[in-house]
């Protein structure tokens, strides 16, 4: 699996694409905007960009994604919990900022476990709530995108629109058990391990 990070949007959130060398099959994991920028840089690979997951329903996560759906033809999934956040600009929290309200209905909902499949590769949902309570984390191949959920040496705010910091603690506990190899692809900021977030982060202690 290789994989492309860029900084998109008004917040500058992180829009993980990764694809499969060999089918050049892409998943596009949270489109906060510049979706013109992603479907430039897939063109500049020849990918072609199957799914666009979402990791939760927050504006900064999700804005470009219908543009970047009507630029690829890629599926936008999210978690059957979070599927109301994209349709509510409220909920969502877009009408918060100066931009056109966001609101657009997900191609396919998903739950914890499913899995969806990128060429010969499977992406595995975690559904981690907490952030939301549909969100979700994305295992694809050596890596695990967090959204929200997890940062380097932090974790997401729970004060907004279906927060939890209980939900949010079993969500932890539920990261740290996986594999501690693999690399933490977070909504915001640069990378990590699960091992060094184990090790470092004060809320994963």
């Amino acid at each position: 699996m290789r994989v492309k990070t860029l900084a998109v949007g008004l917040l500058e959130a992180n829009a993980h694409i990764l694809w499969d060398p060999t089918s050049k099959e892409a998943v596009v994991v949270d489109c906060g905007g510049d979706a013109d920028r992603i479907e430039a840089f897939l063109a500049t690979k020849e990918l072609k960009a199957k799914y666009i997951v979402l990791t939760h329903g927050h504006v900064d996560h999700i804005a470009g994604a219908s543009d970047l759906k009507r630029l690829t033809g890629a599926q936008i999934v999210i978690h059957e919990q979070d599927a109301e956040m994209t349709e509510d600009p409220h909920k969502n929290a877009s009408r918060q900022f100066p931009i056109p309200p966001v609101s657009f209905k997900a191609d396919v909902l998903v739950k914890d476990a499913d899995i969806l499949m990128l060429g010969e590769a499977e992406l595995k949902i975690v559904h981690t709530p907490g952030h939301t309570k549909g969100g979700i984390c994305i295992v694809a191949g050596e890596y695990i995108a967090t959204g929200d959920t997890l940062f380097k040496g932090s974790i997401g705010r729970t004060d907004l629109y279906g927060g939890d910091m209980n939900a949010l603690r079993k969500s932890l506990v539920k990261l740290a058990d996986l594999p501690h190899r693999l690399i933490v692809l977070s909504g915001h900021g640069g990378q990590s391990t699960i091992r060094d977030e184990v090790r470092s982060n004060p809320y994963m202690r």
